[in-house]
């Protein structure tokens, strides 16, 4: 068996992905969020680090780091949609179809209708961070045509729900999944050692155990 990564991977790999931030606002509270408080909660734009003030920006600095390709992330960018809409738009217009759009999504609002006018959108990539209840939209988003996985942080002594989920991503023939190494940062600090997280030895923010996760 070949094993890749997405190809919205591929492309944040070579550095050659803008991230834009459609908005901060979102409805869970994960505790682990490392959203700033520049940007948690804040229905705000970004492409990279340039806050958004008018459209022409976005394509600005998509041109200037060369982009093949858009992350869109937030907060939650289903909470606003029409402005995911009207960018993704704009930036397949310019650059081309071939230009990889990858959406990130808790999953909570994603319905079939979400999932068509994404498609419709030029939408080419949905990463979900779901709850267990909201595990069915990405069998729906496999669907509806997308490219679809899930990204999950690897939290120490939650090893059992992650297996569970790997069994359901492989029967439903999803595309992916992306795990990533728990961390510290002056956002979610407080929180994490609230619950008894501490940091890797020798490691700068990795938190204990989530690697072995």
């Amino acid at each position: 068996m070949v094993v890749k990564i997405p190809r919205g991977c591929e492309i944040c790999l070579r550095g050659a992905k803008l991230v834009l931030f459609v908005t901060g606002v979102c409805d869970k509270s994960c505790y682990y969020c490392p959203l700033s408080e520049r940007r948690r909660g804040i229905d705000a734009v970004f492409a990279d680090e340039v806050e958004v003030e008018k459209d022409l920006e976005v394509i600005l600095e998509a041109r200037a780091i060369d982009a093949e390709g858009t992350g869109v992330t937030g907060g939650d960018p289903i909470l606003r949609m029409q402005r995911v809409i009207k960018y993704v738009r704009m930036l397949k217009g310019f650059f081309g179809e071939d230009h990889h759009v990858h959406l990130y999504t808790n999953g909570r609002h994603v319905t079939r209708e979400v999932l068509l006018r994404l498609k419709e959108a030029g939408v080419d990539e949905l990463r979900f961070h779901p709850e267990r209840k909201d595990w069915p939209k990405i069998a729906m988003a496999k669907d509806a045509g997308f490219v679809a996985g899930a990204e999950m942080p690897a939290i120490p002594g939650e090893g059992k729900p992650l297996r569970e989920l790997v069994e359901y991503l492989s029967g439903i023939g999803a595309d992916f999944l992306n795990l990533n190494q728990l961390e510290f940062c002056s956002q979610n600090a407080h929180q994490m050692k609230q619950r008894g997280f501490v940091l890797e030895k020798g490691g700068m923010v990795s938190v204990e155990g989530s690697m072995e996760t």
